[in-house]
């Protein structure tokens, strides 16, 4: 039976199939086919016949362009191919690689230019802020004008100076605070014996306790408790009722009837190291001297030692005149580090804090009395360093003795020229001082001395005394 598919595949093929039936065959663009068409008028098939011309013309261009572009895309394809065949890759020379030096320069340049930029902000800054660049227009540029008002800085040609005038003002003011100035009463007369001017006046000292404890030297303190009249700080006055003397240290503890008074501050001693800037006041005269710590324990008798008497005291740089004896010494920060004995004894505070208690409960200070002096080894420089150790008993005076008569050493067989090792296995190297290790000694305490005597070790047991009045 005769069928129109399989006629027309087995007589014309797909495409003259498809354009039998007025269908676009497969491959033909969509406008040739459309121009192929012959359908329409005559008006019609002119106007489209215009617009295939037109079309035809345009693709014509655009398959021209093209097939410029793939004939110079295969020239250069071309080219290459020759270059590579008659040049093999071993021959072609290579960029030339960056050397190490040349990085090495780049990283030179960037550290030197960091460096100086930093460097030279310094010094922009510390010429700035100090003056040290002595020239007229720079040194009219002030930069501290636009500082925070809180900093505080000098501004000095000569050095860099940190400004310590704020610190000085609050630390006096502390001080101040802290201290009473005693006088020596008018008469008996109660009415008149609160009138004072320097002339009447004893010492001054330093408040411990807000009740009313105070302390101050005991050489200004002679006489008796009714003798004397106190001063604060807000010009309040109040009487002495007890003086306790300390003979070891060389200060009277004194209870008063002071009520409400501001004590000192006192100072951790560990933290503060030989060169820190001090404070003395004289609450009186309302004068300040500033001064620098030298060392925090200073023998002034050295090489001598004594067992009876503190030996070793704060040393400032400059010595003190009377008026500023009793004073507080506070370091920069309004602790009181030490108290002035006199015009270069600084009594270390922590001396005074240990025994005030004692003298608060009991109402006396029994120092244990030993009687013994000697010379420390540590001077004998043609010893070897480490056997300098102990303390040769005897005395720098040719007529002198290292053993008070009658003292417990005495009666204990103690002579010159023995050497001292220790007391209760506490040694004498050098920074214990004999004086220091006595000063937790009372009346009644038994004490183990190991000494050498004619190159023998020995030890004696020997009970203390109470320190003499003399």
């Amino acid at each position: 039976m005769f069928s129109r598919e399989s006629s027309a595949k087995n007589s014309i093929g797909p495409n003259r199939f498809r354009a039998f039936r007025g269908m676009r065959p497969s491959g033909l663009p969509p406008w040739r086919f459309y121009c192929s068409r012959r359908d329409g008028d005559k008006s019609e098939l002119k106007v489209k016949s215009e617009k295939c011309k037109i079309k035809e013309f345009i693709m014509d261009k655009k398959q021209e362009k093209s097939s410029k572009e793939e004939n110079e895309k295969k020239e250069r394809h071309d080219e290459l191919a020759k270059v590579f065949t008659e040049n093999p890759l071993s021959k072609i020379e290579k960029p030339a690689k960056r050397t190490r030096l040349f990085f090495a320069v780049v990283l030179f340049a960037l550290f030197f230019g960091i460096a100086g930029g930093i460097l030279g902000e310094l010094a922009v800054n510390y010429w700035l802020l100090t003056g040290a660049v002595n020239l007229p227009w720079f040194n009219k540029l002030r930069l501290d004008q636009y500082l925070p008002t809180k900093e505080i800085i000098v501004s000095k040609r000569e050095s860099v100076t940190v400004a310590q005038d704020a610190m000085v003002s609050e630390t006096v003011k502390k001080l101040g605070e802290s201290q009473a100035v005693f006088f020596n009463k008018f008469s008996a007369d109660e009415k008149s014996a609160h009138i004072y001017n320097e002339t009447r006046r004893a010492v001054q000292g330093i408040i411990l306790t807000n009740d009313g404890w105070m302390a101050a030297p005991l050489s200004g303190l002679a006489g008796k408790p009714s003798e004397y009249f106190g001063l604060d700080s807000r010009g309040e006055s109040f009487n002495i009722k007890k003086i306790i003397p300390d003979r070891f240290l060389g200060i009277a503890y004194l209870e008063t009837d002071a009520q409400n008074v501001q004590p000192a501050n006192f100072a951790d001693l560990e933290k503060i190291s030989s060169g820190s800037l001090a404070a003395i006041n004289d609450s009186f005269k309302q004068s300040v001297r500033l001064a620098g710590i030298d060392s925090m324990s200073f023998n002034q008798k050295a090489p001598e030692e004594f067992s009876d008497k503190i030996s070793r005291f704060m040393a400032l740089d400059s010595d003190l005149p009377q008026n500023f004896f009793g004073s507080g010494v506070a370091v920069l920060s309004g602790e009181l580090a030490g108290i002035v004995l006199d015009d270069d004894s600084v009594l270390r505070i922590d001396f005074v804090k240990s025994r005030l208690k004692e003298a608060i409960d009991e109402g006396k200070i029994e120092q244990g009395f030993l009687g013994v002096s000697g010379i420390s080894l540590k001077s004998f420089l043609e010893k070897p360093l480490l056997e300098r150790k102990g303390i040769l008993v005897g005395s720098l005076d040719p007529k002198g003795t290292g053993i008070a008569a009658k003292s417990p050493a005495a009666k204990a067989g103690l002579r010159d020229g023995d050497i001292l090792l220790s007391i209760d296995n506490e040694e004498f190297n050098g920074i214990n001082g004999l004086a220091e290790i006595m000063a937790d000694y009372r009346k009644g305490d038994e004490v183990e001395i190991k000494y050498l005597r004619s190159g023998k070790e020995r030890t004696v047991k020997i009970k203390l005394d109470a320190l003499p009045i003399k």
